[in-house]
């Protein structure tokens, strides 16, 4: 197995936000009024009337509920349930219900795969409290596909952890053998989980992370062409990928650049294009000013940063580190690192 050099973690950011804990106490009143009426007309037509009214009172509570997460997930990326909230507090039934919906939504098409991505930041680094209840959620729910994607994208960020950003020649071997033992549980997860929903991409996104960072390229091309089924015109997925096409780890210039003119060829959107061109910028950028040449590898962080003003988003914080901290220090007030 070919292990690759550390790199930053490529894929942080904003997360759910909402779900009301209770939702009961909206229908006191009209449910006490029918029982006052019921109260006038006898006792035994009051427990008919108590009976019909507990029962409809139910079933609006249930409607309402549902609306609620579907009305939770509709912007995910500002009005979603806080899922390690949810997750701190073991509130597995919102949890499962709003992660549920949210992927429901995503397979219909309504929720973008940046805003599913998302939805499992919390699950990267868990308190204490909050991993136990992780743990016993997916033990208890081994059928749950929310669940077992949770553990498994918890146990990759520990691989990737564990490993620690230094290059594989400097890294320790109990540092190598713990990812690897945390990259082998993600695997169990993330593997189970693909065949618990319709629309598995999120598993497959970071199967291909960990193959990717394993050096394994046969395995990150299967994966990519997996995601690429299920989600034709993904960033995401071709991505990472074309992370892993950069010299720095194994692949070459010529590679990356036949990557691009391929899914040109694809007529994928411009702002996928625009991705990997700014990846691709970033990093020749980087292999210039590393060996002393930041003159010229000025022009290729500007040309990356510029495209990252264009496409907006995370994609700078997410790809594009070399440039943010190469040129952004030195040029703080210039329109492409603010």
């Amino acid at each position: 197995m070919k292990l690759l050099r550390g790199s930053k973690s490529l894929d942080p950011v904003p997360v759910l936000q909402f779900l009301p804990e209770r939702l009961e106490g909206m229908y006191v009143d009209a449910s006490e009024g029918e029982d006052r009426e019921s109260q006038r007309n006898g006792e035994s037509l009051l427990h008919r009337e108590w009976a019909v009214s507990r029962a409809s009172r139910s079933t609006r509570y249930a409607a309402t509920f549902a609306l609620v997460i579907v009305m939770a997930v509709s912007s995910p990326g500002a009005a979603a349930a806080d899922a390690g909230e949810l997750l701190r507090k073991n509130d597995i039934a919102a949890l499962e219900a709003t992660l549920g919906e949210l992927q429901r939504q995503f397979e219909q098409g309504s929720v973008s795969e940046i805003d599913l991505r998302n939805a499992y930041r919390p699950f990267y680094e868990p308190s204490p409290e909050a991993r136990t209840n992780l743990f016993r959620w997916a033990k208890e729910k081994p059928a749950s596909y929310a669940a077992r994607l949770a553990e498994g994208i918890y146990y990759k960020k520990q691989g990737q952890k564990a490993r620690g950003g230094r290059f594989i020649s400097e890294t320790p071997r109990g540092a190598i053998a713990k990812m690897e033992e945390y990259y082998a549980k993600a695997h169990v997860d993330l593997i189970a989980s693909k065949k618990l929903t319709a629309k598995p991409y999120l598993s497959v996104f970071h199967l291909l992370d960990i193959a990717a960072q394993e050096g394994d390229i046969d395995e990150s091309l299967a994966l990519l062409k997996q995601a690429n089924r299920l989600l034709p015109n993904n960033a995401l997925a071709r991505d990472r990928y074309f992370h892993s096409l950069m010299p720095r780890w194994g692949g070459s210039y010529p590679e990356a650049k036949a990557f691009i003119e391929s899914a040109k060829a694809e007529h994928l959107p411009e702002s996928v294009i625009m991705q990997l061109e700014a990846i691709l910028e970033d990093d020749m950028g980087e292999a210039l000013a590393r060996d002393g040449n930041f003159a010229a590898g000025r022009p290729h962080f500007v040309a990356a940063l510029s495209l990252s003003k264009k496409i907006g988003g995370s994609f700078r914080d997410d790809f594009l580190s070399f440039s943010t901290e190469y040129l952004c220090p030195r040029e703080p007030a210039m329109e492409y690192c603010r």
